[in-house]
């Protein structure tokens, strides 16, 4: 717990009585949305100045937990109530718990006793929607103004850095005012005093997102920059090394059973094709599919680190999506086909494609540190899943 935690304080104090033990005192559950668009860009609001807790603070969307709802159901439903975003399961590409926060408001013993105290569960979604693509309508009665953070942005607030020239403004949408500029320095201060700030919570959140996704770009930089430490990034993504320096990868063995998720009528004229040459369809077999953008003329170093990225992507989803696939896929031995297509625009058809069969994907966009612009969509993972089903889709396509 932080210094500043007032149950911690009332307990070193022998003070927790004076806590009055009425209802309105209980622990109520909350759930806050951290809701990352296509781009990369993670939405925060500021609570309008009228409400009782935390007025004016920068805060994601969020709320209580409804009778019968899920997690996930509250936090889109707070979503839309807040800033008038409506997320269908066609857009929503990523949706897990991040964190969990306990809130009490006032924050500190100097402002008065706890009134009210909160688990917060902090959801990560992700939209297939830029956020130029987003329409948000914010409600005045709740919220007074909303931005779209870069991950730059985040980092930032996450390091508590403020004194970048670039960094010192950041641009807002205020009700009845329009897009401002604001002061950096109200998202990385923890003032309480000070009436307009981001809650610890939210930083605490936001850092932990920051946390997965730095972490992912560290592999990519040292894939590119170090060949040794690539080698250990790629224990993380398999053997995409491998397919550099050959013509392609197969499976060697083959399986008895077909997790029942993947059942499909047989077609006697598939069976009679093949992928590509050297990309054996023997019936049973399980493989993962990375889809390479050609049209962007990555290096060597490049390609194979956003093919570990899609690979460890597309492992992690796996793992809790369709476990049973992963297991299979293993047993053949993990099995990685490395294709091209020519534009970000064939990668979001084959994505759609794939989740409309029920497929596991993860379309990789570059941080931009090096060679091409941030946010490009680079490699699409699919699966890993029957090779009969993925060759469905990608079929068409040429090794890289």
């Amino acid at each position: 717990r932080p210094s500043y935690c007032p149950f911690t304080n009332l307990h070193l104090q022998n003070n927790s009585s004076n806590i009055p033990n009425n209802p309105s005192n209980s622990i109520a559950i909350g759930v806050v949305v951290l809701f990352e668009s296509h781009d990369h860009r993670v939405l925060i609001t500021r609570r309008a100045s009228h409400l009782r807790t935390y007025p004016s603070c920068w805060v994601c969307p969020g709320g209580g937990i409804e009778q019968d709802e899920t997690i996930e159901q509250a936090g889109i439903r707070e979503l839309f109530e807040e800033v008038g975003i409506e997320v269908n399961k066609n857009e929503l590409e990523t949706s897990k718990i991040l964190a969990l926060w306990e809130s009490s408001f006032p924050v500190d013993l100097n402002h008065g006793l706890p009134r009210r105290h909160h688990i917060v569960i902090y959801l990560h979604v992700e939209s297939s929607r830029a956020s130029d693509e987003i329409a948000v309508k914010i409600d005045p009665s709740e919220v007074d103004a909303y931005a779209w953070l870069s991950y730059e942005q985040i980092e930032n607030i996450y390091e508590r850095a403020d004194s970048l020239e670039n960094l010192c403004l950041f641009k807002a949408y205020v009700h009845l005012t329009g897009i401002c500029d604001l002061p950096f320095d109200l998202l990385t201060t923890a003032d309480y005093n000070q009436k307009e700030n981001l809650t610890n919570g939210t930083r605490f959140a936001l850092g932990q997102l920051y946390i997965q996704n730095f972490f992912m770009d560290q592999v990519a930089w040292l894939s590119e920059k170090n060949f040794v430490a690539g080698l250990l990034a790629g224990f993380f993504g398999g053997l995409a090394l491998g397919w550099l320096f050959s013509s392609s990868l197969f499976v060697s063995n083959k399986v008895k059973t077909v997790s029942n998720a993947f059942d499909s009528t047989k077609d006697e004229r598939d069976d009679e094709r093949s992928f590509e040459p050297g990309c054996s369809d023997t019936e049973g077999e399980y493989k993962m599919v990375l889809v390479v953008r050609n049209d962007l003329k990555m290096g060597k170093g490049k390609v194979a680190a956003q093919c570990s990225h899609a690979t460890l992507g597309c492992f992690q989803k796996a793992c809790e999506q369709n476990p049973d696939s992963v297991d299979t896929w293993f047993t053949c031995g993990q099995a990685k086909v490395v294709c091209k297509c020519e534009s970000a625009d064939d990668l979001e058809q084959l994505r759609l494609q794939a989740k409309r069969k029920g497929l596991t994907t993860c379309l990789i966009r570059d941080a931009g540190r090096t060679q091409i612009e941030p946010g490009s969509k680079t490699v699409l993972g699919i699966g890993p899943a029957p090779s009969k089903l993925i060759n469905e889709i990608t079929r068409h396509l040429k090794l890289y």
